[in-house]
Parts: C-alpha cells; structure tokens; sequence
C-alpha cells in the first residue's frame, strides 16, 4: 500500500471501492434468496408465478446461455467498461449459427426521456410518427448498452413492456417480460395507464 501511495497509485480509494462492491453483491445476495423464498411460500398459498431459483454460474461452465436468462456482471469484472460495471443483463435474441449473442441492460438509466431523444436526433421522424409516439415520449430513457445503430428513435429503440398478448408482433423473453411488437399498439395500451410504469425504452 504504502509503494502504491509513493508512486501515485490510487491504490487506497480502489481498495475501498472493491471492498464495498464486494459488501453490497454479498448483501444483494442475500436479499435476492429472502425474495425467492418468500415468493416460493406465496406460489404455495395460490399465486400463480414464482421467481426461479439464482444460480452461480461457474467460469468453465459449458451450459449454453438462453433467451430469457438474466445475467449479473460480477462486482469486479466490468470495472472498466462503464456501460457492463455492475450491470442486469436480460439476454433476448441468440443466434447460435452466427455464434451471436445480444443482452439488455435494465439497470442503466439515461436520466432523459424518448421526447429528448426524439428532439436531438439529427433526422428526426416525421410529424406522423411522432403523433403515433405521442403517449410513450414521456418515458425515462434506458442505456440498454451497444445496441443502437443511428436508423432513428424508431428503430434503435428496443421496448420492454407487460402487455403481452395485447400488442400483436410482441415477445416474451422472460416470465411476463416481452419485447416488441406493433409500436402504435403499444402506444395505444400505454394511454390508459401509467407508462413508464409497464414500458420501458431502452437504447
């Protein structure tokens, strides 16, 4: 510690931050296993749903991955790649032939609505498409990670909602989790409740 310091090395301030990281998975652990056991006593009273058990999946664990999985970055892994560090990746497409793999991130707020994106886009949609985004313009933004590729709000945006069934084209990736689908659909389903409560863009 001490050659850190003398050489300049932010040794002490990294340390802390590990410790901490280290603290607050062990405390999240334990946390995410009381919610599991308690929804495995509510599934036993009735209720339809129940969260999976958390696996540890081990470094030379040959398990191929699957749509639907939710993968937790470990404390220590990304800390150098701010759009992965501590991230909840929701894995929903897999292309075993290209070797392709893509994941959401869900934990990463932009701290900006769609309507901000929408407004500083540099060839924005025209007044139609606007008018059909109108309802969902005023949802929080999602940093999803690398998944834009600059064809406009439309069509980099990827949208997580619960309305299932409902929105024709929609997928599920996840247990009531679904991706997609009729984008005026949506926009319709989200006029009658609160939308950035059951939809959420990510981009």
């Amino acid at each position: 510690r001490r050659r850190a310091e003398a050489l300049g090395l932010a040794y002490r301030g990294e340390a802390e931050e590990l410790l901490k990281r280290l603290k607050d998975a062990a405390l999240a652990a334990v946390e995410a296993e009381a919610l599991r056991a308690a929804s495995s006593a509510v599934a036993g009273a009735g209720a339809e749903v129940a969260l999976p058990p958390l696996e540890r999946v081990p470094v030379r664990d040959t398990t191929p991955a699957a749509v639907g999985d939710f993968l937790v970055t470990h404390p220590l892994a990304c800390i150098f790649q701010p759009a992965l560090d501590q991230a909840v990746v929701l894995l929903d497409e897999i292309d075993e032939t290209a070797g392709h793999v893509r994941g959401l991130v869900l934990n990463m707020p932009s701290h900006a609505t769609l309507r901000e994106l929408v407004a500083a886009w540099p060839e924005g949609p025209g007044s139609e498409a606007l008018e059909e985004l109108e309802p969902l313009l005023g949802c929080p933004l999602w940093r999803g990670g690398d998944i834009a590729a600059a064809q406009g709000p439309k069509d980099d945006v990827r949208w997580l909602h619960a309305f299932g069934d409902s929105v024709s084209g929609a997928r599920e990736v996840a247990p009531s989790v679904f991706i997609g689908g009729d984008l005026a659909a949506l926009a319709g389903k989200a006029t009658s409740s609160s939308p950035s409560a059951v939809v959420r863009p990510v981009i």
